[in-house]
């Protein structure tokens, strides 16, 4: 005799099954969701080098939160057993990180587990589905290829902006100057199925986390800005900028953690705006004229820690104030 009588709508009672025995399909969901997590989790999202100048690598691990960080000096063919071990030339574990993804994941397991259950014991068999639920998992599907279809698309314009910065021209004294853009790819997903991908191309989807800029412009590099809200590095050293408002683009990254601007032509008027950027760990102003500065600009840079002034003029009350204002910051003024 089934524990179970149909209601007139069709839906199976609700089961006499005690609470204590959960159904098989229950545990099978949980443990699918389980593996789900590991895969989100153990293997690493690698920021690749594009194009590969062999400038090292670095692979996180962890979601949401990452607790592994490795980085290797030296940039290598990805293959699968780099996205499961814990080598490289530098390894970080951050203990809070992979605690939080533990309770995280733990808790998401047991929730999901929960809410089969509950439906598992409304319905006569598993795959049993009421109108509405289809209706929720093709709302499901279709929101997921639109997002699938946005990260493509913001990846896609990109990687034509970086295409845009590598084919444009500077003259030194007029002899044209080749453009060499190097950029830091990060996958937005886990890399373990593209562990076979090409070294040399950009994940898909991904986003763009470091630039380093060279033979072209400083103006153009900024301009570009508004495609890669999420750079992490950024380094247009050596040629001088034209236009100090196009410093302004800088104010859109928000997780801006290494900012080189060295012989880029960095007045003091511009110090007010590169204080804003409160992300910045390493700052790089050396050989810009920026003559009896006093820095005050800088105080607000409280995570700052390597401040690279060499041979820019700054006055040494405002080398001393500033040292004194954030006095954990390494300052190279020779």
């Amino acid at each position: 005799m089934s524990d179970s009588a149909d209601q007139p709508n069709g839906i199976a009672a609700p089961t006499a099954r005690p609470w204590r025995r959960w159904h098989r399909s229950t545990w099978l969901v949980m443990v699918a969701a389980a593996l789900a997590l590991l895969l989100a989790n153990r293997p690493g999202r690698i920021e690749r080098q594009q194009p590969s100048y062999n400038l090292g690598r670095t692979i996180y691990h962890g979601w949401p939160w990452t607790h592994l960080t490795r980085e290797y000096a030296v940039a290598r063919t990805v293959e699968p057993r780099m996205l499961w071990g814990r080598d490289g030339d530098s390894v970080t574990l951050h203990r809070g990180a992979l605690a939080a993804n533990l309770a995280l994941g733990m808790g998401l397991v047991l929730v999901l587990g929960g809410l089969t259950e509950w439906r598992r014991r409304r319905r006569r068999r598993f795959w049993q589905v009421s109108l509405i639920e289809g209706f929720v998992a093709v709302a499901v599907v279709a929101a997921c290829s639109a997002g699938w279809g946005y990260l493509l698309r913001q990846t896609d314009r990109q990687a034509a902006a970086l295409l845009a910065l590598e084919t444009s021209k500077l003259e030194i004294g007029g002899i044209p100057m080749g453009p060499v853009v190097s950029a830091r790819w990060e996958s937005r997903l886990p890399d373990w199925w593209i562990a076979f991908w090409p070294p040399d191309s950009p994940p898909r989807p991904g986003r763009v986390v470091g630039i380093h800029a060279g033979g072209t412009r400083v103006d153009t590099v900024l301009k570009t800005l508004p495609q890669f809200s999420e750079l992490r590095e950024l380094s247009v050293a050596l040629h001088p900028l034209d236009d100090p408002g196009n410093l302004e683009n800088l104010l859109r990254l928000k997780n801006l953690l290494v900012l080189d601007l060295a012989c880029a032509g960095i007045r003091r008027e511009s110090l007010a705006i590169i204080g804003k950027l409160e992300s910045l760990v390493d700052l790089d102003l050396s050989h810009n004229p920026l003559d009896g500065a006093d820095l005050r600009e800088l105080h607000a840079l409280k995570k700052l820690k390597y401040l690279d002034l060499t041979n820019t003029g700054v006055s040494v009350e405002g080398v001393d104030a500033l040292q004194a204002a954030l006095p954990d910051l390494e300052i190279s003024d020779d």
